[in-house]
């Protein structure tokens, strides 16, 4: 099987580290599509990327976000499995064949995660996430409980789905999983941290986490106005309120214990 990882890097400061993760594989049937988002960091390193045979890499000469970026970056895809990943994460050398091999032994399964520590600088913490398909989706009507730099699916899948919904500039990732959901997709979750994922202030998820859960809001919207789920959707619209009432000091604080 042929993987396609897809990444798209702005500014980010652990992209070299991030990068020689996937280089690095142990698995090497591989391509990675890096999406340089007009970024004015790390200019001469990704330069150099042009002559890796396992990078494509696509430049833009004005920044066009996250969505859009792995939008382009799914059109140049040639492998059976797309693998996400976040320019400032590492991917752990057996990531990819854990991967593969989870998708070969389970034929039924179009879309899974995986656990993830969390490194802040200070700490690194692990965060699971539900196994199984049934508890992930009960969980998901409720809040986006995957992490989306931990995901993998089939590529064609896509022919369903298509890719990201380009209306979310962030949230995408929620917005995607609904709709599988309504596809009847099938997920599942590898019990086990594949990637460690980076915090820092400059972060998306840190700095714009308000931003996300009103489009978190607008996902579920989308999703439940096909169904007779009032009381689902009225339950999900106030845990993400409550989310929101939740000030970034304390969030960031608890995220830094």
């Amino acid at each position: 099987m042929k993987v396609s990882y897809i990444t798209a890097t702005y500014n980010d400061k652990n992209l070299k580290q991030s990068i020689e993760s996937l280089l690095n594989q142990a698995y090497e049937n591989i391509e990675i599509i890096l999406v340089d988002d007009a970024g004015k960091e790390n200019r001469e390193y990704i330069e150099s990327l042009v002559l890796c045979k396992q990078i494509i890499l696509v430049k833009h000469k004005l920044n066009i976000g996250l969505t859009k970026s792995l939008n382009e970056a799914l059109k140049i895809t040639t492998g059976d499995i797309v693998i996400r990943h976040d320019s400032d994460d590492i991917s752990y050398e057996y990531r990819t064949q854990k991967i593969v091999d989870f998708f070969v032994k389970n034929k039924d399964i179009d879309i899974v995660s995986s656990f993830a520590y969390v490194d802040n600088g200070k700490n690194k913490k692990l965060i699971t996430a539900p196994t199984n398909d049934s508890d992930i989706k009960n969980e998901l009507l409720k809040n986006n409980c995957l992490i989306h730099p931990t995901l993998a699916f089939r590529k064609k899948i896509l022919d369903k789905t298509g890719g990201y919904n380009e209306y979310f500039k962030y949230a995408q990732d929620y917005e995607f999983y609904l709709r599988a959901i309504t596809l009847d997709m099938k997920f599942e979750t590898i019990s086990e941290a594949l990637i460690d994922k980076i915090y820092s202030d400059d972060n998306i998820t840190v700095r714009k986490r308000k931003q996300q859960l009103f489009y978190e809001l607008a996902a579920k919207s989308l999703h439940f106005a096909n169904y007779e789920f009032k009381y689902q959707f009225l339950k999900s619209i106030c845990l993400t309120l409550i989310k929101l009432s939740i000030p970034n000091w304390l969030r960031n604080f608890r995220n830094k214990l």
